[in-house]
This record gives C-alpha cells, structure tokens and sequence, in this order.
C-alpha cells in the first residue's frame, strides 16, 4: 500500500496523518525541512516512522561524530548522499535502513540498482524527472521509491557560502543569511547556513492530479513538504488520505481527483519537471 512522507517544517506537524515523516540533523541535512539535534531526535514522542535526513557532504573532521550519532540512531531510517554515511553503517553492522537521497543523481533504475546491491534498499528520487521515467525506474528496481509529488523542493545546493561571496564582492555588509533571487518573474529563497548554501524552487509542485497514476504503479511514498505552501498542511495530508482510500475501494474517479488538484492549486503552483523533460540543448559558438 501507497504510504504519505511528509518532511515537517515545525514540531506540530507531527500531528499530521502522514504515514512517514522526514527531519533533518542540525548541522548534517542539506533540505529545507525542520533541524534538530540529536537528542531531540531520540526524544521525539511519535508512534510513526521518522526518517533522518544526514544528506551533506561529509568532511573528515566530521567522521568521528557521525559515528557517534549514526550508533544513537539504530532503528531509524536515514536519508543520505555521502558515501561515509554508508561505509560507517556497514563497518559498525548498524541496524539502519539507508535511503540514497541525492538531490540530483537518483535519475535512473541503474543507479538505483547499484546502491541496491551494495544493501541500500530505498531511494528517494529525483524532481528532475518526469512521472514516465518513475514508473521506468519502478518496473526495473527492486528497491523501495519515495517520489516527491507536493511542495517545494531543494534545486541547488553547494558546500560554498555563495552570499557571503557576493557580499563580500559588492563590498556589502552580509545583513542576513536568506534572501530571494529573481528569475522570469519568480522568486527564489536562497539561504545559507553551516553546510554551505541552498536555493529553494520559487513554485510549488502540484502533483496531485497524476496521484492516481501513481498509485496504479504501485510507488511505495509519495512525499510532501510542508515548506512555505500556500495550503493548510493537515488539510492537504487529509486529503491524499481521502484519494488514496478512494481509491483502494475502487471509489475514485477523475471528476474527484480534479476537485481535489484544484482544492490545492494556486497561483504559486505548477508541475514541475512532472510532465516536461529536462532537455540539454548545446549551445551555437556564436550566440
């Protein structure tokens, strides 16, 4: 059965239905969703699964701690990019499910095939494929996918501390760590932090509509961040539970799933790469 990750922005959203739930380390994840520490972490009373997101890159001086925190964390599911997150489970044999979370590079079913076969059972896949290429990876994997159908996801993430840079540049003062950057009318959230620096789509994907789809192609999660949406998050979380019951008591029919998209769609809110291929074009020399 179809299960609902919601990555949590703030600690009451645990109330939330959702089936699964993902926060991020303090001073290790790399996504725009709620940061604790470690024993915050371990005392979170929730009766749900609570997945980790140690997705940084990992430098050596670092190692020792991860350590130390990955053996607190047995038991928990954690999504990662860094290799040393891998070796460190496997070298001490901890009781950790790893899902590989590259923000950019779970693209395809032989990549996700080979962090299978070295143990690594889950991916969390990429928002810069299409609904088509999903159902590809899925009928040519084993592994468990987590697909990310609502809300707004990382686009770019660097070690560098990129306003900082600029800043320094312009001979500026730094006032703030977050600010927007305009593209074609939209606004991206840039902001920096111990990791380097992130850049957060300006729109929110809408992915409601092709959740039918998703479950007739049996995608194990389908994931929402709850991240500066224009929605209450317990009304939409609700409401994927509605679709999805509908559904598996053969009840759902389109005219239902369109109120539903329409229910949570605004203005701020779109596709995504969805339905659109992400296409490399080489550029002319003399343009």
């Amino acid at each position: 059965m179809n299960k609902i990750c919601l990555m949590i922005n703030n600690i009451e959203e645990f109330k939330c239905n959702a089936d699964s739930f993902i926060i991020g380390l303090k001073n290790y994840n790399n996504l725009n969703i709620l940061e604790l520490d470690i024993n915050e972490i371990t005392n979170i009373k929730c009766n749900k699964e609570i997945i980790i997101s140690i997705n940084k890159i990992i430098h050596n001086i670092e190692l020792e701690e991860l350590e130390y925190i990955l053996k607190k964390l047995e038991g928990y599911k954690i999504l990662f990019d860094d290799l040393a997150v891998y070796q460190i489970v496997k070298d001490n044999c901890l009781d950790i499910q790893l899902i590989w979370g590259n923000i950019h590079a779970t693209t395809s079913y032989n990549s996700t095939n080979s962090y299978y076969d070295l143990g690594v059972k889950s991916s969390f896949l990429s928002t810069d494929i299409t609904l088509s290429e999903i159902y590809d990876i899925k009928n040519n994997t084993k592994a468990t996918l987590y697909v990310p159908i609502y809300g707004k996801f990382n686009i770019f993430s660097s070690n560098r501390y990129l306003i900082s840079a600029y800043f320094k540049y312009i001979n500026k003062e730094k006032k703030y760590n977050k600010y927007k950057i305009k593209n074609k009318d939209i606004l991206y959230d840039i902001y920096e932090d111990n990791n380097g620096t992130q850049i957060i789509d300006g729109k929110i994907i809408n992915g409601i509509i092709d959740y039918k789809n998703i479950l007739d192609n049996n995608i194990d999660y389908i994931v929402i961040n709850s991240y500066d949406i224009d929605f209450n998050i317990f009304d939409l979380i609700n409401s994927l539970i509605v679709i999805r019951t509908l559904y598996y008591d053969n009840l759902l029919d389109l005219k239902m799933l369109v109120n539903y998209h329409n229910k949570f769609t605004s203005i701020n809110t779109y596709s995504g790469f969805l339905h659109k291929k992400t296409i490399y074009k080489v550029g002319d020399e003399n343009e």
